[in-house]
């Protein structure tokens, strides 16, 4: 028989095959085309599986010829061919799609074509048979826990049930949720595109719809009894669900808030972290990426997107998520990577920990961008727009390498806080100098005292460290007056109480930022004044009798819409510092942002940007640090300035 892959398979074809056992023990596969769009197409299982190493050593017969195909396919068809799921799964009666034997994988250009036939393929097909693997040790023992979780209710059923104290039973569904399958790329989408799929461990099988019950009652029971469950052991299972949730809903998702969101899981090929997503996007999203293309080498790929997202979108948002990815890949990564402009993000970096909300342009009121907030968080009531109404002003040069951008110079970094960020070392201050933000030549603070008030202290600090927002999908406007109350508190607490009565996330905080100069006083000295004042009766900023809160008020770390809790999404969390610049405004910076680097506003860019300039350049170039916060620059303020609009080249 010919060689099934000598004929073109053309753009509105598949491939599906029948499997069955021959004499000597060999799986036989009987392959064939059919076009998608005719009668003749049949009913067929998909498959979602992980590869492993890419190595072809599992033997078989290909249409009666010797073949052979990678060691993870031939155990799955090996188990739906056992006793087990025959009568399941007929061998006369059911085709399959599996992507590594319909697809010619020698052949790029076909590749690309099935590639983009994928969301076709899953949401036709019958069922998807999602194969975790062969069985293990502890694998049945998960499954029939999974059943079990799936069908009762933890608040309902609670400490009589047993369940809590059956150790062995959530170690095994622990294994079960690290296994590969839930850290690939390629499978997320074969996941979520299929409107019926059932996944199987060995002998073993549970419905996606119980799956989804079972991960939600570990995520409930592990609130409960912490201890209970390693949260790394369920949360990719558990994101998976989430984002399941979201399609659902809208039947698609943002592809670059989904890339970033996605960034910890794993692929062979960099680019397909990029073309494992299209299945899921919206048709705009769709013409960004264009036809997937696997002769270009990922750089290039990489740079294109920005470009194509700039174009279609009318948008530089996609620019600020280059630095995010960069400051949250572990220390382990930082050599890893490709050598992109600072502009271009790189989708190749596999990150350890990724949030709904990477950034801020992936703020929730603007989908371009977008972000995997739940389903009970999709209202929002502001936005930031730096740029106001203005659209990019920009122009690529013909490499790819360099983008210059027209925009507005703010003011350049003087001082800097500290920060440590998690899974990075930690950051020192840098203190500022320049003649508004030093003290006067005696060393007093008197002179300074119209400039550096409380009400400028109190009101413009809280304001930056929440980058004005009351939650992490920065939804809506913070409730100032409140969180000022509660950054007072906490400070007159860290400066006059043992460190262990303060919160740890706040006092790390302050030790590292207290002796930041803004506007010729430190933090430290403004709180012990306003402490000298209160005592003196002075009525403060709040008045006397409401300047602080007692701490056993103040909401704590797990109210995700308290101040703490806010101040270690955008310190501990993003990595941002507490910044002012040379004429004393203050801001939220990003982590690698130094001593005199440029905050601008870009036209086309909802968030302002730190940029660096390159030495030894024969023009004036720029490196992009990252997005950053600046009280009263976020919503096209700098439009009514005076201030000179220029360009900027970004390489």
């Amino acid at each position: 028989m010919a060689n099934p892959y000598s004929r073109p398979i053309g753009d509105d074809a598949i491939r599906l095959f029948r499997i069955n056992t021959v004499d000597d023990g060999l799986v036989s596969v009987e392959l064939q085309r059919f076009s998608l769009e005719g009668a003749a197409c049949p009913p067929y299982v998909a498959t979602s599986y992980v590869w492993g190493p890419p190595t072809y050593t599992g033997r078989v017969l290909l249409n009666g010829q010797p073949a052979q195909i990678l060691q993870s396919a031939l155990g799955f068809l090996k188990a739906m061919l056992s006793d087990h799921w025959r009568e399941k799964f007929p061998p006369s009666k059911t085709w399959w799609w599996m992507d590594s034997i319909c697809i010619n994988q020698k052949d790029d250009e076909e590749r690309s074509a099935q590639v983009q036939l994928m969301s076709t393929i899953y949401t036709r097909a019958k069922r998807t048979a999602i194969w975790l693997g062969e069985e293990s040790e502890d694998s049945n023992r998960a499954m029939d826990f999974l059943h079990k979780l799936a069908s009762r209710d933890p608040f309902v059923s609670g400490l009589d049930s047993g369940i809590a104290e059956d150790t062995q039973s959530w170690t095994a569904v622990g294994n079960l949720l690290l296994r590969e399958w839930f850290e690939r790329a390629w499978t997320l989408q074969e996941f979520l595109l299929s409107s019926r799929s059932n996944f199987f461990c060995g002998s073993k099988n549970i419905s996606r719809f119980m799956m989804f019950d079972a991960v939600s009652a570990v995520w409930d029971w592990q609130q409960w009894k912490h201890d209970i469950i390693p949260r790394k052991s369920y949360e990719r299972a558990w994101n998976r669900f989430r984002l399941l949730e979201r399609y659902t809903h809208e039947l698609s998702l943002p592809l670059v808030g989904t890339l970033a969101y996605t960034a910890t899981s794993r692929v062979t090929d960099s680019r397909d972290r990029l073309y494992s997503l299209l299945g899921l996007a919206s048709p705009i999203d769709r013409e960004v990426v264009g036809q997937p293309d696997y002769e270009s080498d990922p750089e290039l790929v990489f740079a294109r997107l920005v470009q194509s997202f700039v174009e279609k979108h009318e948008s530089l948002d996609i620019v600020c998520l280059a630095a995010v990815l960069r400051g949250l890949r572990s220390k382990e990564a930082l050599n890893t990577g490709y050598d992109l402009p600072s502009w271009v993000p790189d989708w190749s970096i596999e990150l350890l920990h990724s949030g709904p909300v990477p950034s801020m342009a992936s703020q929730s009121a603007r989908a371009h961008i977008g972000n995997l907030r739940p389903m009970h968080s999709i209202d929002f009531s502001c936005m930031y727009a730096a740029c106001g109404s203005m659209g990019p002003r920009v122009r690529f040069s013909e490499d790819l390498l360099g983008m210059t951008c027209g925009g507005i110079l703010v003011d350049r970094v003087d001082g800097l806080g500290g920060v440590r960020q998690v899974s990075q070392d930690a950051v020192h201050s840098a203190q500022s100098t320049s003649a508004v933000n030093a003290r006067p030549p005696d060393g007093g603070v008197e002179s300074h005292r119209n400039q550096a008030t409380s009400t400028f202290l109190w009101g413009q600090i809280p304001c930056c460290l929440v980058l004005d927002r009351k939650d992490r999908y920065l939804r809506h406007r913070a409730p100032l007056l409140d969180f000022s109350r509660q950054f007072k508190t906490l400070c007159q607490l860290a400066v006059s109480q043992p460190a262990e009565s303060v919160p740890v996330p706040f006092m790390e905080w302050f030790q590292r930022n207290k002796d930041l100069l803004i506007r010729g006083i430190t933090l430290e000295e403004a709180i012990k004044r306003d402490v000298e004042g209160n005592n003196d009766g002075d009525r403060g900023i709040f008045g006397q009798s409401d300047s602080s809160e007692p701490l056993q008020e103040i909401p704590g770390l797990s109210d995700w819409e308290s101040f703490l809790s806010r101040l270690r999404d955008t310190s501990w969390t993003m990595g941002m510092r507490l910044m002012v610049t040379n004429s004393g405004l203050v801001g939220m910076a990003p982590r690698d942002a130094k001593k005199g680097d440029i905050v601008c506003v870009l036209f086309g860019c909802s968030i302002p940007l730190v940029l660096r300039s390159v030495p030894g350049r024969e023009w004036e170039a720029y490196q992009l640090v990252g997005e950053c916060f600046m009280a009263g620059f976020m919503n096209g303020e700098i439009l009514e300035t005076n201030l000179e609009r220029m360009e900027f080249c970004v390489v």
